[in-house]
């Protein structure tokens, strides 16, 4: 904690000696002294016209430029219709400057006080936008957008590439306002050349929805959108990069883009067994958001269950297993006509997992505990295609229809080997074995779904008075099967179990979903009412049988085996008053949701049905409070009603250790979900802050109640609990340090949850609190050098009411230094060390330390068309993985082998014709 005492008395000192600099002030008019609120203001450092600080004026005119060193100084006006003052300013040590008016002219030209280089104006904010010319922000010609945005104040950009702009993360990036290979910003911002850019658009966009019917409904994103320069507009331009290492490591891929007035057309590609994942694996999947619809108030869900396919996927981390990657994507915006746009896009990916993985974990009894310590070889393979087509027409200025098609197909195998051990302590403290488990597994599935999606906007003569439509149809395919040998063997023989199974699945799901809005101007200017009918059905038709392997021919289990149709719908209706003015956003509702769950076990013929009727209030406001800060509120409530498998009272030995059995007899879950966050920006000191407040509430939580039988095995079963609640509270501060040329950042993050578990038969109250800080500094300008350094410490404590001996926590610090030098024109190095430190008296193997330095040096050639890159991984060759866990009734700590040291020599080459131009390349890291 010595690190954190640091760099909180580091930031006491910045600020105390930003707070004691100058402060320029002055207000802006124009020619009839009328004054000009929301004109941008810059001051840029003399003689080289680097942006020092920026802003806008208030509704009076007026600003502020506060913790201005003194100096020589050029500050530029702008404002729209309007031409730019220059005016050139000598602040002197402890005394402010008050400029008084400033006059903006419209028809004089502007009088040369100074000359400000390339005439580039840095920063213009218009409205709610803020626009960066890309001119103003020097970076390297083989530069990617990423390098371009870490120059822009208020924008930041971490280690893993994720884009905070104003204090709030960065959800979409645009290029010319058109989506680029769906929604991960970092498909744009590592693939895209910075010297393409012509401008930089930072704004809070509104939801989709709210676009497509016209209607703000309140809920925003922030928004990066790329305008490319004119003649990029109209060229081709991209990249190709192949490594080879040490221990037969590869990395390569590509990227090549097409670009006109009316069509973006690129292609990604890439292929690799250094544990890299060129895209974010949520956008592979962010098709799944047409089949989310399938499921509402959790009565049916499209589920990623089964030892292969896409739930073993969800289930790995590709850092801690020893990974290959192929990956090819296609990405296309065409303007058909005039009012008719096609958006596409296509991925396929290979994913391959070598996971060695052992485990400690320590299961919590009564008044004791048993430990269980394992091992597992595990070979993952999964092929995955998906495609996304969204089509957009508008009929005239009141009618418009979208259209939606999501499409995926996925493969995958899984085999699998492993031996546990349980281990109980005797009456003189020593660990005794009482069984151990050896388990072979090999599983192969295919999931084929397809969902389409239409909606249907109308405007009428009254202004605000709109009707949409829209409807969805889905349908899933999954089978699978799974081929098991579990052999257990306990300290008492009568115990002693063989089982050697096939398990084949089989689960088909059709889903639709049909949504009426009307919305009705009312009472006075900005104010509505929304009246809206919403009707689901989900229909599933499942069967998974159980095969006993040891006799000849295979004996089918009809005990174990299930076989069930369900059909869950819901019909719910919605009443909203809705509140708009230019600051303030209200929606006030509520909703009336009754849902039917009718289902027939064939196995057993048990027919169950439940109805459930719920009242569902909402609330939701916005409020702007002035240039960048607003205060956001949300109340909502969502019942979840149990699934099939979670009812059905059969017994699922799938993993004869841990047994499943359903419960016909499960209330629904009502749950009540507070969110509360204040944002702050302000553009004269570059500081900001984010903070708030989440909270949940569930009554009749569905938990599972885990009871571990006298051979250790357990079986859990889902029971309802009273209740579940859970508070989070986060804070993200930063500020610049001009004294010392950084910036500081700090982030906090806290979390306690409250819940009932079961104990075996004791009921618990557990209590869960996580609390974390997050400390770096980095500097300020990154022309030729990018450093940063910093911390993060977090803490995890479980608690019982009943079984106090059995509270744990544990701790993990994380250190990390990193950089990138520019040296001359053509090389540059990059390096980075990152140690993390895992302690715990939960964990028999006590404080772990895993340190990680990696470096790399490259060289530019032939204008900076081509680059040669060393690599050097792991330096140290001390990488693992280390993942621990506190769930319900065990701790755990996991120890996966994962990529050790190699080194690597690579080669770009960048390939741009764009218009009748040629320019000097760039390379894409």
């Amino acid at each position: 904690m010595k690190n954190t005492s640091l760099y909180i008395i580091l930031f006491i000192l910045g600020w105390g000696a930003t707070a004691q600099a100058q402060k320029i002030s002055g207000k802006v008019i124009d020619p009839e002294g009328k004054a000009l609120p929301g004109a941008t203001v810059m001051l840029m450092n003399l003689p080289d016209s680097i942006l020092n600080k920026f802003g806008s004026t208030n509704n009076a005119g007026v600003f502020t430029l506060p913790r201005v060193k003194a100096g020589n100084y050029n500050l530029q006006i702008t404002f729209t219709g309007f031409k730019t003052l220059n005016k050139a300013l000598t602040l002197e040590k402890g005394k402010d400057l008050a400029l008084g008016n400033l006059t903006l002219q419209e028809d004089k030209k502007v009088l040369d006080e100074i000359v400000v280089k390339d005439d580039r104006v840095p920063i213009v904010i218009k409205e709610d936008t803020i626009e960066y010319n890309a001119k103003a922000f020097r970076t390297r010609p083989n530069s990617n957008v990423e390098k371009l945005l870490k120059q822009l104040p208020g924008v930041e950009v971490d280690r893993d590439g994720k884009i905070k702009a104003q204090g709030k993360e960065v959800k979409k990036v645009l290029v010319d306002g058109k989506e680029f290979f769906g929604k991960d910003p970092k498909i744009a911002t590592k693939n895209l050349p910075a010297d393409a850019i012509d401008k930089v658009q930072v704004f809070d966009d509104q939801s989709e929805m709210s676009k497509f019917t016209g209607v703000d409904d309140g809920n925003r994103e922030k928004t990066i959108n790329l305008k490319l320069k004119k003649d990029r507009k109209n060229g081709f331009f991209g990249n190709v990069m192949a490594g080879g290492g040490t221990d037969n490591r590869y990395d390569g891929r590509f990227n090549l883009n097409r670009f006109s007035a009316k069509t973006q057309l690129s292609f990604l590609g890439s292929a690799n067994n250094i544990n890299k994942r060129p895209f974010s694996f949520m956008d592979y999947i962010n098709f799944m958001g047409g089949f989310s619809n399938m499921s509402s108030g959790g009565g049916g869900s499209i589920q990623l269950n089964g030892s292969s396919g896409l739930g073993a996927l969800l289930a790995m981390n590709s850092n801690q297993a020893l990974s290959n990657t192929n990956v090819l994507g296609a990405n296309l915006n065409i303007d058909l006509t005039k009012n008719t746009s096609l958006h596409a896009n296509y991925f396929y990916n290979f994913l391959g997992n070598e996971i060695n993985q052992s485990t400690a974990r320590e299961t919590f009894l009564d008044s004791s505990s048993f430990f269980t310590n394992s091992l597992q070889d595990r070979t993952l393979r999964n092929w995955n295609h998906r495609t996304n087509i969204r089509l957009d027409h508008k009929f005239s200025k009141s009618s418009r229809l979208r259209f939606y098609v999501d499409a995926m197909y996925n493969e995958g195998n899984n085999d699998a080997f492993s031996q546990s051990t349980n281990l109980i302590n005797n009456a003189q403290g020593d660990e005794v074995q009482q069984s151990q488990t050896r388990s072979t597994t090999q599983a192969q599935s295919n999931d084929f779904g397809l969902s389409t999606r239409l909606l249907y906007r109308k405007r009428f003569g009254r202004k605000g008075r709109v009707l949409v439509l829209q409807g969805q149809l889905g349908m899933q395919n999954v089978t699978s099967e799974d081929r098991i040998v579990n052999n257990q063997t306990f300290l008492d023989p009568i115990f002693n179990n063989i089982i050697d199974q096939r398990q084949p699945l089989n689960n088909r799901r059709m889903n639709y979903d049909i949504q009426a809005s009307f919305i009705e101007p009312v009472f006075g200017k900005g104010q509505a009412i929304e009246l809206k009918y919403q009707r689901n059905n989900f229909d599933n038709n499942s069967f998974k049988d159980f095969y006993d392997q040891t006799t000849e021919p295979e004996t089918f289990i009809g005990s174990l085996s299930n076989r069930y149709t369900n059909a869950f719908t819901f019909d719910r209706g919605y009443l909203n008053y809705m509140y708009r003015t230019k600051k303030f956003n209200l929606t006030l509702g509520t909703s009336v949701q009754y849902s039917t769950l009718n289902g027939v076990i064939t196995t057993s013929e048990t027919r169950i049905n439940r109805n459930f009727l719920n009242v569902l209030p909402s609330l939701r406001f916005r409020w702007s409070l002035g240039g960048v800060s607003s205060v956001n509120f949300n109340y909502s409530t969502n019942m979840n009603a149990p699934n099939m498998q979670q009812l059905r009272p059969v017994v699922d030995n799938s993993n004869p250790s841990r047994l499943y059995q359903g419960n016909p007899n499960l209330d629904a879950e009502y749950v009540h979900r507070v969110n509360l966050n204040y944002h702050s920006f302000d553009q004269f000191s570059m500081t900001s802050f984010f903070g708030g407040a989440y909270g949940s509430l569930t009554q009749n939580r569905i938990t599972n109640k885990v009871t571990t039988l006298a051979n250790l095995n357990q079986i859990s079963q889902p029971v309802n609990v009273d209740y579940d609640a859970t508070i989070n509270a986060y804070a993200s501060f930063s500020t610049p340090m001009r004294w010392m040329a950084a910036k500081i950042r700090i982030r906090a993050n806290g979390m306690y949850n409250q819940g009932l578990i079961f104990v075996n038969d004791v009921e618990n109250t557990v209590s869960r609190r996580t609390n974390s800080i997050r400390v770096s500094l980095e500097n300020f300008k990154k022309r030729k050098m990018d450093v940063r350094i910093g911390a993060r410490f977090a803490q995890n404590f479980t608690a019982y009411s009943e079984s106090s001996d059995l509270d744990r926590n544990f701790m993990q610090e994380d250190y990390f230094v990193e950089g990138d030098l520019d040296i001359g024109k053509t090389w540059q190095l990059e390096a980075s060390y990152t140690q993390s430190v895992y302690t715990g008296e939960a964990f028999a193997g006590g404080a772990q330390t895993i340190p990680l330095f990696k470096a790399s040096l490259s060289k530019s050639f032939m204008k900076n068309r081509l680059q040669v890159k060393f690599t050097a991984f792991d330096i140290l060759n001390r990488n693992q993985g280390i993942t621990r866990n506190s769930v319900l009734n065990f701790v755990e700590e996991r120890r996966v082998q994962t990529i050790g040291r190699y080194f690597m020599i690579s080669l770009a080459y960048s390939i741009k014709a764009f218009g009748k131009g040629r320019g000097n390349g760039f390379v894409i890291r």
